[in-house]
């Protein structure tokens, strides 16, 4: 984890280590390591991947780089399955010779398995509601000047440069930061990579400018 997720982070990742530990933190620890939520990453890469390179026919997971909870995990005794919490797991997978990462969003259910959402693959520090709000601001920057085109996907997210030290609050909020990053497209089978500038406006959000 950079220094941007780091410090965007720390209050929650502490404040989660606090509420659960010490076993909380060896069951979130065992289940994630379990042979059933393996299966799951493996059937998500499955998936994603054939969205991002369908001429791949066989992308392999290769490591799991970490996990980052957003809110604290909790387990109850007759659950297989968290309770509550959310987390976030990224993935290193070989497409076909190239490495690639992908990043996913856990959120526990009472009674059923973690809903997953896929988010955005690479190194983006962009988080889920963030990266919500700038996709239809992408597809419009996308479609400056282009043919029409209503396929648009994200194949990879670089952190480019901090310009600004990341300041949070004690809810996790990000007060202060700036920096930028290239989101590349598939636009209707054509690669486009667009520059995003991210600032934090002190009061929560985050706006972006995209170039």
């Amino acid at each position: 984890m950079n220094a941007l997720r780091l410090a965007a982070l720390l209050v929650l990742i502490a404040g989660a280590a606090r509420a659960d530990a010490p076993e909380p933190v060896d069951h979130f620890r065992r289940y994630i390591g379990s042979a059933y939520h393996t299966a799951v990453l493996k059937g998500l890469v499955a998936s994603q991947e054939r969205s991002l390179a369908p001429a791949c026919k066989n992308p392999v997971l290769k490591a799991r780089l970490g996990q980052w909870p957003l809110r604290p995990v909790a387990f109850s005794a007759d659950s297989a399955h968290p309770t509550a919490g959310v987390w976030q797991e990224r993935l290193r997978v070989d497409r076909c010779g190239r490495l690639v990462l992908h990043n996913y969003l856990f959120e526990a259910r009472p009674g059923l398995p973690p809903s997953a959402l896929p988010l955005a693959p690479g190194r983006s520090q962009a988080d889920a509601r963030l990266q919500r709000d700038l996709m239809p601001a992408l597809a419009t920057a996308a479609a400056k000047n282009r043919p029409p085109c209503d396929d648009v996907r994200v194949t990879d997210t670089l952190l480019d440069a901090v310009s600004v030290p990341p300041e949070g609050d004690a809810a996790g909020r990000l007060l202060r930061g700036a920096w930028r990053e290239s989101w590349s497209l598939d636009r209707c089978g054509a690669p486009l990579t667009l520059t995003v500038d991210f600032t934090a406006d002190g009061s929560g959000r985050i706006a972006f400018d995209i170039r």
